[in-house]
């Protein structure tokens, strides 16, 4: 996939470590083992809004306050999550096969 080269240099400048992530990654192909790549990953950890959605999540593994998984809407573990995998790729492919089998969390009637 190729794109305008000034395109992902304004992409490459973003604010949000996610966007130089995915552009670095996706757009312009680089391995994982990338230096670039890899900071850039550490650096989602570490600054936007991933540390932000992770510091509302309880020791439980939820986030709180929660009446079910999905409720209340946009602050409840789904939506939480939700977010989490648009700035950690494949984030969700981790984390739901893991709360099926130690939580109930995908009852709508929790």
């Amino acid at each position: 996939m190729t794109f305008d080269v000034p395109f992902e240099e304004w992409l490459l400048k973003a604010q949000t470590p996610s966007i130089r992530f995915l552009t670095l990654s996706l757009l312009q192909e680089r391995d994982e083992a990338d230096p670039e790549v890899k900071s850039a990953y550490q650096e989602i950890m570490e600054t936007g809004p991933v540390p932000t959605i992770l510091s509302g999540q309880t020791e439980a593994g939820n986030w709180h306050p929660e009446h079910s998984y999905y409720t209340p809407k946009y602050v409840s573990t789904h939506w939480s999550m939700l977010l989490l995998n648009n700035h950690i790729p494949n984030w969700c492919i981790y984390f739901y096969p893991i709360n099926i089998m130690h939580s109930s969390f995908f009852s709508c009637n929790n």
